[in-house]
């Protein structure tokens, strides 16, 4: 006997108001942008494994993702980096 389950996995992308208008990664990028964007092109993860991360900040990497950004040509900082985490719902079948 299976049920349907419905899940969903996380992989970490630009920003959707910034694609199309500079790559998914920069020579700026946070080291931890560099390593999420590496781990999630094989293999998204789940909420809970989110979670459990740190960025380069110690803060949670859920809620703040890489941490802040300058803005180029002025001195104004962003509290989040370019990234997010693209969520992507998914059905499967397991046993009941």
């Amino acid at each position: 006997i299976t049920k349907t389950e419905i899940y969903t996995e996380y992989t970490y992308q630009l920003r959707p108001e910034l694609k199309g208008k500079r790559p998914l990664l920069i020579p700026t990028s946070h080291e931890f942008c560099i390593e999420m964007v590496n781990l999630t092109r094989n293999k998204a993860l789940t909420y809970e494994a989110i979670d459990k991360l740190s960025n380069d900040f110690g803060m949670n990497a859920w809620e703040f993702k890489g941490g802040f950004t300058g803005v180029k040509g002025s001195t104004e900082v962003k509290p989040w980096c370019n990234h997010v985490w693209q969520g992507e719902t998914k059905i499967r079948k397991v046993k009941a």
